[in-house]
C-alpha cells in the first residue's frame, strides 16, 4: 500500500539542475517484517554478497540489517542518515564524504588526512571491517583492515552525478563476488563509477565501455566476444574492417574514417607481426603490432581492435558477424574474405597517392 518512489530531474542542457522527489517514508510493520524475513532467509543461501542499499524509506529495519549482516555473508552498506548503530559489524560500508560527515557531525575536508582519520573512526566505532568514502573528484579511500588505499579518479567532465554511488556499489560488490580482492574491486568500481558521471541521467555502465577505459581499445578474442554481445543488445551497427596498417599514413586514416561513417562501431582486425611476414615477407612490418595498434588506438573514430595470427581475418569476421563489412576499392565485394558473415560489404576508395610500400622506397631513396 506504498506509493512508488518517483523521481523528477530537471535538466538545463545536460546538466541536471534540480531533482523533485515524490515518496511515502513508512516503516514495515512487524507482520511485514516477518514475511521478509521469511523470504531471505529461503534465499540467502544462493549468494556470496549481500548489499544493503538503504534510502531510508523504512524497508530496511534493525532487524532485517542485523539478520542480513550476522547471515555471514559478504555485507556491503550503502548508508542513510545519522544512525549507524543498525549497520554494526558489516563487512564494507560505502559512505559518500557528506554522509561521513553527517555521522560524525562534522563538515569534513576533502583531505586525505582528515577522510581518513575519521574513517577509521567510524570503523573503530560500529566495528565495521572495512570502510570505502567516495570522495567525488578526489576519488575513493579504502580503509581495508589496517591498511589505507586512496584511490584517485581520472579527470574528466561531469554531466551527471545520479547513480554514481550505486554504480560503485554495484560493480564492487559483483566483483568481490567473483573472487577479486577488496583493493581490485573498488579500484575497478571508481573507473565505473567516473563513466557513469560523463553520461547524462540515471545510466548503467557496459562492460565494454570499462574494459575500454582499464585496457584501451585492443581487445582479446574473449574480450571481443562479450563486447560484441553488448553492443548487439544496444541495437549498435558494427562495421568491420581489416589490415596491416604498417606505417600509418593519410590514406589508412581517411579509409577508417569513411569505414566508421557505414555504422555506429567500428572494429579493426590487426594482423600480427608474423601475419604480416607471411603476406608482405621478410622486413615487414616496419612497425610492431603493438606500436600499430597504440597508433590506431589514437583515431577517435576507432572503437576497438583485435590482433590476429592468421592470413585472412575470415574467423574473426565470423565471430563479429558485422552490419557492414569494409575492405579497400581495389577489391570487388564478391572477392572480400568472410562476405558470406556479414549483412553488408562495401569497398571503399582509397586516397590516391598513398601506400606503405611507396613511403618505404621514398625513405629508401628509391623514388
Amino acid at each position: 500500500d506504498v506509493r512508488t518512489t518517483t523521481k523528477v530531474r530537471v535538466l538545463g542542457g545536460k546538466q541536471q539542475i534540480i531533482r523533485i522527489d515524490f515518496e511515502e517514508v513508512k516503516e514495515l510493520t512487524s507482520s511485514e517484517e516477518t514475511k521478509v524475513l521469511e523470504l531471505l532467509r529461503d534465499l540467502i543461501g544462493e549468494f556470496e554478497v549481500v548489499v544493503l542499499s538503504d534510502y531510508g524509506k523504512g524497508f530496511l529495519t534493525k532487524t532485517l540489517c542485523k539478520f542480513l549482516i550476522e547471515e555471514g555473508k559478504f555485507s556491503v552498506i550503502d548508508p542513510k542518515g545519522k544512525d549507524w548503530e543498525k549497520y554494526r559489524g558489516a563487512n564494507l560500508i560505502t559512505p559518500n564524504l557528506k554522509e561521513l560527515s553527517e555521522v560524525v557531525g562534522k563538515t569534513l575536508k576533502n583531505e586525505d588526512k582528515e577522510v581518513e582519520e575519521f574513517g577509521k573512526f567510524v570503523k573503530k566505532v560500529y566495528n565495521f571491517e572495512n570502510v570505502l568514502i567516495t570522495r567525488s573528484e578526489r576519488g575513493m579511500t579504502l580503509l581495508e583492515g589496517d591498511k589505507v588505499h586512496h584511490i584517485r579518479a581520472k579527470e574528466r567532465e561531469v554531466y551527471d552525478v545520479s547513480g554514481a554511488g550505486d554504480t560503485v556499489v554495484a560493480v564492487l560488490s559483483l566483483l568481490k563476488a567473483n573472487g577479486y580482492s577488496l583493493k581490485e574491486a573498488c579500484e575497478l568500481s571508481n573507473v565505473a563509477g567516473g563513466i557513469v558521471v560523463g553520461k547524462v541521467g540515471t545510466s548503467a555502465v557496459k562492460l565494454y565501455e570499462l574494459l575500454r577505459e582499464i585496457r584501451g581499445k585492443v581487445l582479446t578474442l574473449e574480450e571481443l566476444k562479450v563486447v560484441v554481445e553488448e553492443l548487439r543488445e544496444e541495437g549498435k551497427r558494427i562495421v568491420f574492417t581489416n589490415g596491416c596498417f604498417d606505417l600509418l599514413h593519410p590514406g589508412h586514416v581517411s579509409y577508417l574514417k569513411k569505414a566508421k561513417e557505414l555504422g555506429d562501431v567500428l572494429i579493426v582486425g590487426l594482423n600480427s607481426d608474423s601475419s604480416v611476414r607471411k603476406l608482405k615477407g621478410e622486413g615487414r612490418p616496419i612497425l610492431s603490432q603493438k606500436d600499430r595498434a597504440s597508433l590506431l588506438s589514437s583515431l577517435e573514430f576507432v572503437d576497438f581492435i583485435v590482433i590476429f595470427d592468421e592470413e585472412t581475418p575470415k574467423k574473426l569476421i565470423e565471430l563479429v558477424k558485422p552490419d557492414v563489412l569494409v575492405k579497400g576499392g581495389d577489391y570487388k565485394p564478391e572477392e572480400v574474405v568472410g562476405r558470406e558473415f556479414a549483412k553488408r560489404t562495401v569497398t571503399v576508395d582509397y586516397l590516391q597517392g598513398y601506400s606503405t610500400t611507396n613511403l618505404i622506397k621514398k625513405c629508401k631513396g628509391l623514388t
